[in-house]
């Protein structure tokens, strides 16, 4: 009989399909992760560089401004694998990373690195491992740093990386204060040596302190006879010679003397001398024996001196008849220069007035340091004697720029005022506003507008990117806002519009900020627009 061909089962086709399904989710459960870890490590490895190559070069000349990932990628800056086109810079996700300066204090104090298209599964490993010495962490334009006390919010951050669309790290260096060198550096003195002082034997007292402002002065005999115990010198009489201890370690003082015995008297020999019958003594001529003698006098010093010069000469003998004087010499050593000319300094302390600032009513007392100078002189003329009294000048006083004190308790503030330096920024087009220094907020309870800036920019620029760093005092109290106003990018027919609202106290005064941002897309360009309004609580 002939076999019929058998093929799969039901149950067997059902197995198979079961098996290949868990190999499957095994598979993706084993990959997507895998990718994810390595986005995070390799994208934040290019962050810790960008922000070491921004903080050496921009950072080192006192502020941040004009920082962008063009400028990074013209001055090659960056890692080249990481530029997209002439000039972007892209990121592990597939999409760009946004670099502008940005203000806390004033402007130029910061910069801010923003990361887009950044995956749900790389968003929190990627901001947990980024949230070192950052001032803010902001993701899709919600803070999940600054809003919690400077600590990572965990909760609001694992919420708005659910679906994240970009990332935003604020980076703060409060020591810039605009275009400023850097301060000198300082350099540590060298520590001064300690004393050290030799060992101290058994049995034998200590060595006794030694005052650094004198020469050390040994506490036992100095004998240069040290070491070993030496041999006894050769005598050729009687040897009493002995060495004795002196000093620790074993210093030795030879003792005792060489006696040489006394040689023999030799036998008196008599000798009779044969004189002639008749002497002649010579005939001497009268003649004075040379005396050693001298003889000194003062004279002046020359011009540039004062003291006593000398003079002097002797008769030296040279025989018993030479009675020659030496030529004489002429001896300057009693003559010292007269003292340089030089330059006193002194300073002090003197009161000044100024307007208040910030649109208040009133005089500041301050105190400004004040430096002193006056030439002394001197004059040494031909036969000064006596060292000369200096010449004193006038007094010459010059501000040296440090205010010692100031005193601003007689300024008024007539309301709320604006102050210096506040501005709105379009990061898209680089377009600045400033607003009017010395402006005095109207006492309204209406909204009413602070000021605007606006533009055009292509759409694949993204959305609009802007910020205000704006101050104000009141009475004295210094507030200020500072808000970035990042949006999602608008779509043909579809504009954006959103309204933030911000609240400052100015010591009892409470003003409420709304800070506006508008854009919309006509298939080829953005259109946007930053507007800030206020009103009085």
């Amino acid at each position: 009989m002939k076999e019929k061909n058998r093929g799969f089962g039901l149950n067997e086709l059902l197995i198979s399909i079961g098996l290949v399904s868990a190999l499957g989710a095994a598979a993706f459960m084993i990959y997507f992760p895998a990718k994810a870890r390595a986005q995070v490590k390799a994208e934040t490895g290019r962050n810790t560089e960008l922000v070491s190559a921004i903080r050496s070069s921009f950072g080192v000349v006192g502020t941040y401004e004009g920082v962008s990932a063009e400028r990074l990628i013209e001055d090659q800056l960056v890692n080249p694998s990481a530029v997209q086109g002439a000039a972007k810079l892209g990121n592990a996700w597939g999409g760009n990373t946004y670099i502008q300066a940005l203000g806390i204090v004033r402007f130029g104090d910061s910069f801010s690195v923003e990361y887009t298209k950044v995956s749900a599964d790389s968003c929190g490993s990627f901001v947990t491992a980024n949230a070192v010495d950052v001032q803010d962490i902001v993701i899709d334009g919600r803070s999940v740093y600054q809003n919690s006390g400077g600590q990572l919010d965990v909760a609001a951050m694992t919420l708005a990386c659910s679906a994240p669309k970009s990332v935003t790290f604020v980076y703060f260096s409060p020591e810039l204060r605009g275009l400023v060198a850097a301060d000198p550096l300082l350099l540590p003195q060298a520590p001064t040596p300690p004393i050290v002082r030799p060992p101290t034997a058994p049995g034998l007292p200590a060595f006794p302190e030694i005052d650094p402002g004198r020469s050390a002065e040994p506490a036992l005999p100095v004998n240069p006879a040290c070491g070993p115990r030496p041999a006894i010198p050769a005598c050729p009489g009687i040897n009493n010679y002995s060495w004795s201890s002196t000093a620790y370690p074993s210093c030795w003082r030879l003792n005792g003397s060489c006696q040489i015995p006394p040689a023999p008297e030799p036998s008196p020999v008599v000798w009779e001398p044969q004189l002639p019958d008749t002497i002649t003594p010579p005939t001497i001529p009268p003649r004075a024996i040379c005396q050693r003698a001298s003889e000194s006098s003062e004279i002046a010093c020359p011009v540039g001196h004062w003291g006593r010069g000398q003079v002097r000469r002797e008769k030296l003998c040279l025989d018993a008849w030479d009675d020659t004087w030496e030529a004489p010499i002429t001896s300057y050593a009693g003559c010292t220069a007269c003292p340089a000319n030089r330059t006193e300094e002194q300073f002090q302390t003197v009161p000044r007035t100024e307007a208040c600032s910030g649109g208040r009513t009133g005089t500041v007392n301050i105190q400004i340091r004040q430096r002193g100078t006056r030439s002394v002189s001197y004059n040494c003329p031909l036969g000064q004697t006596t060292e000369p009294a200096p010449n004193f000048g006038s007094w010459s006083w010059q501000d040296t720029g440090e205010v010692v004190s100031k005193d601003e308790s007689g300024c008024v503030s007539p309301g709320v005022v604006v102050n210096a330096n506040s501005k709105f920024y379009l990061s898209n087009t680089n377009d600045t506003r400033l607003v009017p220094a010395g402006m005095v907020l109207a006492e309204t309870t209406t909204w009413t507008s602070l000021g605007s800036v606006s533009g055009e920019w292509p759409s694949s620029q993204g959305p609009i990117r802007a910020w205000t760093d704006v101050s104000f005092t009141y009475n004295g109290v210094v507030n200020g806002l500072y808000a970035s106003a990042d949006t999602t990018s608008p779509q043909p027919s579809s504009p954006i519009n959103r309204s933030q609202i911000y609240i400052r106290d100015f010591g009892g005064k409470v003003i409420e900020f709304d800070v506006r941002t508008t854009s919309s897309h006509n298939n080829s360009s953005i259109n946007g627009r930053l507007a800030i309004y206020y009103r009085m609580k």
